[in-house]
């Protein structure tokens, strides 16, 4: 037999073992039909006495049939895939968990070079920055520190190819 459980605060919605969420807000149950975001997660539009309000499916089948832990508090997809809703493939976590494993995943990279937000630098200065190291001498972190708007500790940083590693001179 296929256990339902309600969704806690809207009772009249029900999540299947397969994670299927079902309205008995009519005579018959029905199946709910999610749709899909821009960001690829399923949504749904459900209600109470306080009104309409739309939730991510994958919330809904954890909050109905997932235990949540201390200091969870976002849902994550293990196998990385956003549509699986699944109830197996569900877990609470925190939000750093969540963030680390979709870099286990692939799923998120690190922004290298200028689309880090944070670059003071671009490609093409790093290049001039590592031509012109290649003549080293004294003086020259400082320098090339003030002639492209960084402290001479990033300048040695790029030398020991600790940053932008990723481009060569």
């Amino acid at each position: 037999m296929n256990k339902m459980i309600p969704i806690p605060g809207y009772s009249d919605y029900l999540v299947d073992e397969r994670g299927t969420i079902f309205s008995f807000r009519q005579k018959l149950p029905k199946a709910m039909c999610p749709y899909l975001t821009k960001e690829g997660y399923l949504r749904v539009k459900i209600a109470n006495e306080k009104g309409i309000k739309r939730f991510m499916a994958h919330r809904l089948i954890a909050m109905a049939r997932i235990p949540q832990s201390e200091n969870t508090v976002e849902i994550n997809h293990i196998d990385g895939i956003k549509i699986n809703n699944h109830p197996s493939n569900l877990e609470w976590v925190s939000k750093a968990r969540n963030i680390q494993h979709s870099f286990e995943l692939g799923l998120n990279k690190p922004l290298r070079g200028s689309a880090n937000g944070i670059a003071k630098l671009n490609e093409r200065q790093v290049v001039e920055i590592k031509q012109e190291l290649k003549n080293y001498r004294q003086g020259i972190l400082k320098e090339l520190g003030d002639k492209y708007g960084v402290c001479k500790e990033t300048i040695d940083r790029i030398r020991r190819g600790k940053n932008w590693a990723h481009i060569s001179a």
